[in-house]
């Protein structure tokens, strides 16, 4: 039995070991990874949240400002265009928060269908702000045929908010996977 003795000490050394180089493996290379993936998920899950909330309330919100605007200056000869600017200079600006938002998503998790979406609602978003651009160069708002800017208007919002719609239906599609 004394002959077995120094080989069961080895046995158990070397289990030890092997165990302690396990264990600090799993606390070096496992651990930081799992990690790093759940705060890349939870991050990933708060830009669609954020995402989802903008689209279904602060967009909303904007656009009703930028329609308000315009029939306010239209429908008032003394009214100055000025309001309507400012409300479409701050839908300009909350688009480009949507874009930084649907960019986050996209860095953690590029999907195809939302950039598609997106691209898309991209699309008629800036159809429905392009009187803006008109308003920069000099032009004055009330040289603007009415009917014309409210159907461009009013058939852009139209077009913008069913484009809205999918993109919010594919962020709640990716909340759910």
């Amino acid at each position: 039995m004394s002959s077995n003795l120094p080989a069961l000490l080895l046995g158990a050394a070397l289990g030890a070991v092997l165990t302690l180089l396990g264990s600090v493996f799993v606390q070096a290379v496992v651990v930081p990874r799992v990690e790093k993936r759940k705060r890349r998920e939870a991050r990933f899950e708060a830009a669609l949240l954020d995402l989802g909330l903008a689209l279904t309330t602060d967009v909303s919100d904007r656009e009703q400002a930028v329609k308000r605007a315009i029939t306010d200056t239209f429908g008032d000869d003394d009214a100055s265009p000025r309001s309507a600017d400012d409300a479409a200079r701050e839908w300009d600006q909350f688009a480009q928060r949507i874009d930084w938002l649907v960019g986050r998503v996209l860095d953690v998790r590029d999907d195809g269908d939302l950039r598609r979406r997106y691209e898309s609602w991209q699309r008629e978003a800036e159809r429905f702000s392009s009187f803006t651009w008109v308003s920069t160069d000099g032009s004055s708002w009330t040289d603007w045929d009415e009917p014309a800017l409210h159907d461009l208007v009013w058939g852009a919002s139209d077009s913008e908010f069913d484009e809205r719609q999918q993109l919010v239906a594919e962020v709640e599609r990716l909340l759910r996977t």
